[in-house]
């Protein structure tokens, strides 16, 4: 079996070769211009060679990689990425010297790349709390970091949370609402996409009406999350639907492990079980 893989890789080695060897003028002229690290001209020769080689997923994956990801220009990385995806998902491929197939390539490249904005973005959170006077200044910083990661991977619903959460605590929250939703937009099945949006548009004034959905979903992407339990229980209970509000709260009293939570959420179900009966008396906590 290992001699199998082994000759397979092999293969495949041999196969790419070939078809280096076969490349056109124009990519064999970007190619040589990269090892020379000569950027520009690398730039200038890769579109040409794109035109003459449409069919050669490598070469928009190159030109991905070694000039726009340089230059932090993500839009057009990842536009070239799917380009080469569309081209041909499985063909293995020369990236820096590794033969890799175009899928793998590019789930590493991105995870790479996002993973270095994300934490950079992070990093600038650590600094508000050493240098509190400039936060805002690092607040911009992390915006521009998480942005970058939410383009670089959209699919990642931590990453447009944790940016509506920025914007929020910048202040802005109609660009708070538009990242968050846009979370839920590319990650609907997402429990963090979901539980975020729903806290974000109830701290910028939403109605619970627009609220609930998002708890609905939640708590149905995790059925014994205490929390979102909770809150889709108070949501209910502010509503005026008091019957699914009892129904929640006790479902998230068998869930809570925590004995403080637990006394709450009896309090909770308590006055609702009241205000059922008769007229409200007091607010949940």
């Amino acid at each position: 079996m290992n001699i199998k893989i082994h000759s397979y890789k092999i293969l495949l080695i041999m196969i790419a070769m070939i078809a280096i060897s076969c490349s056109s003028q124009e990519y064999t002229t970007a190619k040589l211009a990269i090892q020379q690290s000569d950027f520009s001209k690398a730039a200038e020769w890769l579109p040409k060679a794109m035109e003459v080689e449409p069919d050669n997923p490598e070469i928009p994956m190159v030109m991905a990689i070694e000039i726009h990801a340089q230059n932090e220009d993500w839009k057009e990385m990842i536009a070239l990425f799917d380009r080469a995806m569309e081209i041909n998902p499985e063909k293995v491929v020369e990236i820096r010297g590794a033969f890799i197939s175009v899928k793998e390539a590019v789930s590493n490249y991105v995870e790479f790349y996002w993973a270095k904005e994300f934490n950079e973005g992070v990093a600038q959170f650590k600094k508000m709390q050493d240098d509190p006077e400039n936060k805002q200044d690092y607040l911009q910083l992390a915006i521009n970091h998480f942005t970058n990661g939410a383009i670089i991977n959209h699919s990642d619903a931590n990453t447009h949370a944790t940016l509506a959460k920025c914007y929020l605590d910048k202040g802005d929250e109609n660009a708070a609402k538009e990242a968050v939703i846009l979370a839920v937009e590319k990650n609907p099945e997402s429990f963090e996409a979901n539980f975020s949006a729903a806290q974000i548009l109830g701290r910028t004034g939403s109605s619970s009406e627009e609220i609930l959905p998002y708890y609905e979903k939640a708590t149905e992407i995790e059925p014994s999350n205490s929390k979102a339990l909770r809150e889709l229980a108070s949501a209910y209970y502010d509503l005026g639907e008091k019957e699914e509000s009892i129904q929640v709260f006790e479902n998230a009293i068998s869930n809570e492990e925590n004995d403080t939570t637990k006394a709450d959420l009896y309090f909770n179900l308590g006055a609702v079980s009241y205000t059922h009966l008769t007229l409200p008396t007091s607010d949940l906590v």
